[in-house]
């Protein structure tokens, strides 16, 4: 991972940006996880403001979605996600009744959704809830809320329920992240590492392993 950072900081500051977040939102792009949070400022580079410059081209070249969630002085708060992938997982009936009950049931949509999940970020650090955008198991999502304290494990979230299946999820974020990483080591271009890597993990995904 030196050698990888190390890449990065030989390049400007839109260039530098654009593999950063391409990084962090590996899990998405391999097709594993519906969506991502990343928060992006200008404090070392000016990477907030190259991603309110060039986000909307950037990411739609990788065939994904995003939404500002919250902006702030320390910089923005951005859910990156796949659309069918984030709709099919909050469309699943369990996760669908329980954002229903935290106030999502306003005629239930996902672009109802993430404009009342921009709200709640607007007002709280970090809505618990949101996990479930994420793709978190509903059940590890609810004992979260619940302070449970009394979970098996702890990566992307705190498991509570089926650590073994958490495990292997856990390891494919961090694989796509590996492989995201080698290609721009590589000096694959952007679209090339679209083409590479886009949902090669998709049938692996809770949103098909929980329908």
């Amino acid at each position: 991972m030196i050698r990888f950072f190390d890449k990065l900081n030989d390049l400007n500051d839109t260039e530098y940006m654009k593999r950063l977040v391409t990084y962090l939102i590996a899990p998405v792009l391999t097709g594993i996880k519906p969506s991502s949070t990343i928060t992006l400022n200008d404090e070392k580079r000016k990477l907030c403001s190259r991603f309110l410059e060039y986000g909307d081209e950037f990411i739609k070249s990788l065939d994904l979605n995003y939404k500002i969630m919250k902006t702030s002085p320390k910089g923005i708060v951005i859910l990156v996600y796949n659309k069918s992938q984030l709709e099919k997982y909050i469309y699943i009936n369990k996760n669908k009744q329980f954002l229903c009950k935290l106030g999502y049931g306003q005629d239930f949509s996902l672009e109802k959704c993430l404009s009342c999940l921009k709200t709640k970020f607007e007002a709280l650090e970090f809505p618990h809830e949101a996990g479930v955008f994420l793709g978190f198991p509903l059940e590890d999502v609810i004992e979260f809320m619940n302070n449970n304290k009394n979970f098996l494990c702890s990566g992307y979230w705190r498991v509570y329920h089926n650590e073994n299946s958490a495990r292997e999820l856990f390891r494919l974020y961090d694989k796509s992240k590996e492989l995201v990483a080698n290609c721009i080591l590589e000096d694959l271009s952007l679209l090339d590492i679209k083409n590479t890597l886009y949902n090669i993990y998709v049938n692996e995904t809770l949103v098909n392993i929980a329908i």
